[in-house]
């Protein structure tokens, strides 16, 4: 082999000093050097296919003596898992087998190439002596390089044809055993193929690890096995987390005195965020890195995330709001001309319920950056007006008066701060005062409904106390130059018998 090799070079370098001589050497020079040149590099060629070839017949041959235990345990074994994985290896022997000899053919096939073009070289006419030795020693080389490949598609046509005796006479022996062995046997073989089926690559993702400070990168292979396992173990950690937050709930409105719609938005975020980490914590115990998501590819990812931005962009703004808690279960809010009470704050959306009963889901994104009247944030007391317009000519204190005691004995109207009586303008036909007072809206109060109380009560202490309500009047004056004429007159009906 070292021989050959310094042939080759040597030859190399002889045609390359050639080829730079000056002045230039002659064509029959150059064909000798090449034909030595190409009778070197064959001849090496050749000898590392012997050596290649060597190693496949020990590998043929080391096979085959640990085939002939296999064929042994496939035949005598008592443990049917043991017959059953000495017959898979055999019948796994065929297929090596088959892929051992598409080798032997194909390298013998371009060996036969080879020589053709060898033969055409030879055939040239005008050739030197020196060009001819050398051709013919290309020639040997790869006439024993064939001989050499079809040894060994020999040998393996002998191993292939004593494995499939071995296969069919263990087949034999099987339909000739017992029937309980037979059974144990094909348990067997279900276990296996099931086996099979959950060790499945489904696909692999590249992962980066350190190794010693350094790193590596690594190759992780996602089994149906791992995704099963992952389902199951995510299902059933979120099933105890649902019972888990049900008990908080519980807690907080039992022993905590939490309101009830508080507590139940407060299991719904600490549910989410279980089970964002108990995802985590799930593909981490399966050895499934993060990164198999990124198998979706780019333009999937992308359409993904155009799809999913405003549920995002509505769950971070809920994210924000349970952060913030400028808007919290039980204010009274004012939005887009919907006024109520919010009664949810959920992942992507809050329900209020105005105050006709009417439940509008509103996205958390709205509330964070629309503009939201927020009545109860720093003080659950709202003030409400009740004007009233009297008559000329009552007497104002006593309208003043009377207004206020139906405020101080209402039962809803608070105490602090007091209710108030305006006198607001002298309007056209009536004099205009206002009750201010306040209401404790959190405490569920009705301001309409305090408002028409009100009236009812000054309605009635006024028609007590002789003071009337205004109404709208008029006077109407006719400017004439002459006096106008009146008639009266008189309708026909009125006279039957002028009419007939």
């Amino acid at each position: 082999m070292q021989q050959r090799t310094r042939e080759f070079e040597a030859a190399t370098l002889a045609l390359q000093k050639l080829r730079e001589a000056q002045p230039a050497p002659t064509q029959e020079a150059l064909d000798v050097a090449e034909a030595r040149q190409r009778a070197a590099r064959t001849a090496l060629d050749t000898s590392r296919r012997d050596i290649e070839m060597l190693a496949n017949l020990e590998s043929l041959t080391t096979a085959s003596v640990g085939r002939w235990k296999l064929r042994f345990d496939a035949l005598n074994a008592t443990d049917a898992d043991r017959r059953r994985e000495a017959t898979a290896a055999l019948r796994k022997g065929l297929e090596d087998t088959r892929v051992w000899k598409t080798y032997a053919s194909g390298q013998i096939a371009v060996v036969q190439a080879e020589l053709g073009e060898q033969a055409i070289r030879r055939e040239r006419l005008g050739q030197s002596p020196e060009v001819v030795r050398y051709e013919a020693a290309a020639t040997d080389s790869l006439n024993q390089r064939a001989l050499r490949m079809q040894q060994l598609e020999d040998e393996i046509d002998r191993v292939d044809r004593a494995l499939r005796r071995w296969v069919d006479e263990i087949g034999g022996t099987v339909r000739e055993l017992p029937w309980s062995e037979r059974a144990a046997l094909a348990w067997s073989q279900i276990r296996s193929a099931a086996r099979s089926v959950w060790q499945f690559e489904l696909f692999s993702v590249e992962d980066t690890v350190e190794l010693q400070g350094q790193k590596v990168n690594v190759s992780r292979g996602v089994t149906v096995g791992k995704s099963v396992g992952a389902a199951l173990l995510f299902i059933f950690g979120y099933l105890i987390a649902g019972r888990l937050a049900r008990r908080l709930e519980r807690a907080l409105t039992g022993h905590f005195g939490v309101d009830p719609a508080q507590a139940r938005t407060v299991r719904r975020w600490s549910l989410t965020l279980v089970g964002f980490i108990l995802l985590v914590l799930t593909l981490n115990l399966a050895q499934i890195p993060l990164t198999v998501f990124a198998f979706m590819g780019g333009a999937l990812a992308i359409g993904v995330g155009f799809g999913t931005q405003t549920i995002i962009k509505n769950f971070i703004s809920g994210l924000i709001l349970l952060m913030e808690r400028q808007i919290r279960v039980g204010d009274i809010v004012d939005i887009d001309g919907t006024t109520g009470t919010v009664t949810e704050v959920n992942l992507r959306s809050s329900t209020i319920k105005s105050f006709d009963g009417v439940a509008a889901i509103v996205p958390n994104s709205t509330l964070l950056e629309g503009k939201v009247t927020n009545w109860t944030m720093s003080d659950p007391k709202v003030r409400r007006i009740v004007r009233v317009g009297v008559a000329y000519g009552s007497l104002t204190d006593e309208v003043a008066r009377r207004m206020l005691e139906c405020a101080q004995r209402h039962g809803l109207v608070v105490k602090s701060p007091e209710p108030q009586v305006m006198f607001e303008d002298f309007g056209d036909s009536n004099l205009v005062f206002g009750l201010y007072f306040w209401i404790d809206v959190q405490a569920g109060t009705s301001g309409q409904v305090v408002m028409s109380d009100l009236r009812f009560m000054i309605e009635k202490s006024f028609a007590e106390g002789g003071i009337s309500m205004a109404f709208p009047q008029r006077d109407v004056h006719l400017d004439a130059t002459r006096p106008l004429q009146v008639e009266l007159t008189r309708r026909a009906a009125d006279h039957p018998a002028d009419a007939s």
